[in-house]
């Protein structure tokens, strides 16, 4: 039975791998962001020079950083919880409220993948572009889109793997969150 934990093993390297990667594309997305927001107001403000394209870019960056980040803020735990509550549950309250999550969040995440794979298949075959000075296929915005939300249903996975393992187990004392240390993932002890 050690064939299927292997498959386990690399299939959630790759996916934390994965999520790190885009998780620093997104951040310096978001560098890149803040520089033409501060370039766009000195110019707006300081030398009444507007320019045409950066609120069009601007979004599209907003778009990358956004949905290049979820994954790997799922993969730490940065999601929405209800943290007072989740204290509180016993440590089979907190597997079953885990799995819960992760379940809710596939089937969330594969709806959004699917509906975002669909709508930016049309962009392409009809070659949308903005109506703008840019005229940007909208093919290309969409495909952060869809890969950011694809590696979301992989890390939702993950979080149902680990729950139902915890739970199969009966070994309750270890938590499901994973945090990196370095590249390696390593579970934290409660």
């Amino acid at each position: 039975m050690t064939e299927p934990r292997l498959k386990m093993a690399l299939f959630r390297r790759l996916v934390y791998g994965t999520n790190g990667a885009m998780a620093i594309i997104g951040g310096a997305g978001a560098l890149i962001l803040v520089a033409l927001t501060t370039m766009e107001v000195v110019k707006r403000y300081f030398l009444n020079m507007p320019t045409a394209w950066v609120l069009e870019i601007s979004e599209y960056f907003i778009i990358l950083v956004a949905f290049f980040g979820m994954a790997y803020a799922l993969q730490v735990g940065a999601h929405v919880m209800v943290d007072i509550i989740y204290r509180r549950y016993p440590r089979l309250g907190k597997r079953t409220a885990d799995l819960i999550v992760g379940v809710l969040s596939l089937v969330f995440w594969a709806l959004l993948t699917g509906t975002a794979l669909r709508q930016s298949l049309i962009y392409l075959e009809r070659n949308a572009r903005s109506e703008t000075l840019l005229a940007v296929p909208q093919f290309y915005p969409m495909l952060p889109i869809v890969v950011g939300s694809l590696f979301c249903c992989f890390q939702a996975l993950l979080m149902i793997y680990d729950a139902v393992a915890s739970l199969r187990s009966g070994d309750l004392g270890e938590s499901t969150e994973v945090e990196m240390e370095g590249s390696s993932p390593r579970k934290v002890v409660e």
